[in-house]
C-alpha cells in the first residue's frame, strides 16, 4: 500500500518553473496579473518562476485555471478585435 505523502502527492501534476514561466508567458499574463488571479504575492509567483520555491502541490489545479482562464479571455478578445476590423 502506498503511504500518505505517495497518495497525497500523485492527485497534482508537476509544474516545473519552466513550465510554469512559459505557460504564463503565452497566456499573456505578467507577473503581478498571475499573482492577483491566485491571491498571492508576485514574490511568490516570482520565486515559482525562478525555482527558489515549487509551485505548492494543492495550488497547481489552481494556477493552471487562472492560466487557462487567461487565454480564454484572450481569445475572446481577438476574435472580438476581428469582427470590428471585418466590419
Amino acid at each position: 500500500m502506498a503511504s500518505r505523502r505517495e497518495r497525497s502527492t500523485r492527485a497534482y501534476p508537476v509544474l516545473t518553473a519552466q513550465d510554469l514561466r512559459d505557460l504564463r508567458v503565452v497566456a499573456g499574463l505578467s507577473v503581478r496579473e498571475l499573482a492577483e488571479r491566485l491571491s498571492v504575492t508576485p514574490a511568490a509567483v516570482s520565486y515559482w518562476e525562478c525555482g527558489r520555491y515549487g509551485v505548492p502541490r494543492w495550488r497547481v489545479s489552481a494556477v493552471l485555471e487562472a492560466i487557462a482562464a487567461a487565454r480564454a479571455e484572450n481569445a475572446e478578445m481577438r476574435e472580438r478585435a476581428g469582427d470590428l476590423v471585418r466590419g
